[in-house]
């Protein structure tokens, strides 16, 4: 098997060995009674290149981390895609250590609050090594209208210590004349106050110092449907 579909909502399922696998979609209903069968199913798809890992999953690795419980280390993990709402960066934190060799990292638009808006204090260390040493693009999706205060604080730090980044998309609810204006650091296209106040934060981030010298931030134009 190369590939694995894995969603636990009706029953659960035992997993076996899975040495050929390459790419994996695990929506595991979390529980803090059933844990172990998390870490357990982690174990089995190590192998995996590539995973997605849906917003309850990523709940459960949280409650994982809350109950001190180990994960398995992913060494083969190239490419990670999570959805990701109400989970802090601390929780986000605890999965990178344990994907040494992550190349890529895509946070999807998920039902709920806008991606990476809940951050806890002094969260900032320790940096996983596979943050500042291996991640080249991280793309963040279903963002609003620019970023808000805390996506700009932590955006600004993964800039900061992301040595080898090489793009930071961020897909964001504004048109096209608006990001242009963004990109070429029109004042007139970026309203600094009140309801504009988003796409100041936005303009402050795309002017922020960066530790890696190839690393771009591209910004992607979508319609919110939620706005409908």
């Amino acid at each position: 098997m190369k590939v694995l579909l894995y969603n636990d909502m009706v029953t659960e399922y035992d997993i076996h060995e899975l040495p050929c696998l390459e790419s994996g979609y695990i929506d595991y209903c979390g529980r803090s009674q059933r844990l172990a069968s998390l870490i357990m199913i982690l174990n089995r798809i190590s192998n995996a290149t590539s995973l997605h890992l849906t917003d309850s999953t990523f709940q459960s690795i949280m409650l994982c981390y809350l109950h001190q419980l180990q994960l398995p280390v992913l060494h083969n993990l190239t490419h990670l895609t999570t959805e990701v709402s109400l989970i802090d960066w601390e929780t986000v934190c605890t999965l990178l250590a344990c994907t040494p060799n992550l190349v890529t990292l895509v946070f999807e638009k998920s039902p709920g609050p806008e991606p990476l808006e809940v951050l806890r204090e002094n969260i900032w260390k320790p940096v996983p090594e596979c943050l500042y040493s291996r991640i080249e693009v991280i793309e963040i999706k279903g963002l609003g209208s620019g970023v808000t205060s805390v996506q700009k604080d932590l955006l600004m730090h993964v800039l900061d210590v992301a040595s080898c980044l090489k793009k930071m998309i961020l897909h964001c609810a504004i048109d096209q004349d608006t990001i242009g204006g963004l990109l070429h650091s029109s004042n007139e296209s970026v309203p600094t106050h009140g309801e504009h106040a988003m796409l100041a934060n936005l303009e402050e981030l795309l002017a922020w110092p960066r530790s890696s010298s190839n690393c771009e931030v591209e910004l992607l134009s979508y319609v919110d449907d939620t706005l409908y």
